[in-house]
């Protein structure tokens, strides 16, 4: 049944009386002429002749059928707002109901007119329903419902009509309050001299809040609608966008992870090994290039890097990526305090250009027994290979 939109009960009141006999013409003719054309000739005042006028042999014809005043009979149309979840009208002993959810329980005041109530579809659905001199209770023991439609909701012992009810509270599954009214004469204002509320009430104060529920609380704390969703990160209404483990909204969790560089180098001499620091950034790891190509050990820690050869083989002479570093997201990283050395334990001039560019600038010896250099333990593995070979 969706929502009770529209409803219409309708009564037709019948007058007590029979119909009159139909109004036609009887075929009455005068010189050869019909009752349309007596009408035509303005004949329908004129005695027929026995005792009759024209016009009542020819009523149809001479617009002279009478007026009985009964127009088959009056149809009073009932309707509720529209934005109701239930509506109740009262036809003549029979409390009638439209519901678009199930009813677990209700409750309305009266104002004297009924004696008792029973039967319906509050019988059917095993509720227990007691009336007093004002109020009306129904609900069941055993958790049962009326199903939503429509029908008889209570059988009424009184006199009564919508006029006679009020303050109606309708629950659904779960205790849900419904909003509910009683209908009211199309074009009518049931006498109420001001403005009829939602809830039905004249001059009352019930007013329809955004989710159009009359006295609803509207949308619900921390919810962006009636239908309680919530904004997502990217604040779309119920939309599914969730922060990754990066802070990222809708991010894949790719944009934190780990990100990496190779240094690159330029050398006219054979690299035997290096050490340089890392700024900027926490480094992680060291892998690959021409270090590894070379079966160089790379060691990290501390900031530091440091590459050499147990076997005493080197990196040729040449260009490319020397080594590729691993460091923490978000990282700026930039060479520092840098040591190469060449064939024969030589010191090779290197420079840094550009953060991760390693250049050759020049030759100058290195003393095997000069310990003081950062680079020392390389050295002294250049020149224990050196000694080995000899």
């Amino acid at each position: 049944f969706g929502k009770a939109k529209n409803l219409l009960i309708e009564e037709v009141l019948q007058g007590e009386d029979a119909p009159p006999a139909a109004c036609e013409d009887d075929g009455f003719t005068n010189f050869g002429l019909g009752c349309a054309d007596l009408a035509g000739f303005g004949f329908c005042d004129q005695d027929a002749g026995d005792g009759m006028t024209v016009a009542e042999h020819c009523p149809v014809s001479c617009d002279a059928c009478p007026d009985t005043g009964d127009d088959g009979g009056e149809e009073e149309t009932y309707s509720c707002s529209g934005g109701e979840d239930v509506c109740l009208h009262v036809d003549g002993s029979d409390l009638t109901y439209t519901s678009s959810a199930d009813i677990a329980g209700f409750q309305f005041n009266h104002d004297g007119c009924l004696n008792a109530v029973s039967g319906g579809a509050a019988a059917d659905a095993g509720f227990t329903v007691s009336a007093s001199g004002s109020a009306v209770i129904g609900f069941s023991f055993t958790g049962s419902t009326i199903p939503s439609g429509g029908g008889t909701l209570l059988l009424l012992d009184g006199n009564c009509s919508n006029d006679n009810f009020s303050n109606p509270v309708f629950s659904g599954a779960g205790g849900t309050g419904l909003n509910v009214e009683f209908a009211t004469l199309d074009g009518d204002d049931s006498g109420c001299a001001g403005v009829i509320d939602c809830a039905g009430v004249c001059d009352g104060d019930a007013v329809e809040d955004e989710c159009g529920v009359c006295n609803g609380d509207g949308i619900a704390e921390g919810a962006c609608d009636c239908d309680g969703n919530s904004l997502d990160c990217a604040g779309e209404c119920g939309g599914d966008a969730v922060v990754d483990e990066c802070g990222e909204c809708a991010g894949d969790g790719s944009s934190c992870g780990p990100q990496t560089a190779f240094i690159f180098f330029n050398t006219d001499s054979d690299i035997h090994g290096f050490q340089f620091g890392v700024d900027g950034a926490t480094l992680i790891s060291a892998q690959g290039g021409a270090a590894a190509d070379n079966g160089f050990t790379v060691s990290s820690g501390g900031g530091t890097l440091i590459g050499f050869s147990f076997t005493g083989s080197f990196v040729p002479a040449g260009e490319g990526g020397l080594v590729e570093i691993t460091y923490e997201n978000g990282g700026d990283p930039c060479l520092t305090d840098l040591v190469l050395s060449g064939p024969g334990g030589s010191n090779i001039d290197g420079v840094i250009e550009g953060c991760l560019a390693i250049v050759e600038q020049g030759e100058e010896p290195v003393d095997c027994k000069r310990t003081e250099l950062s680079f020392a333990f390389i050295v002294k593995v250049i020149c224990l290979n050196i000694a080995l070979l000899i």
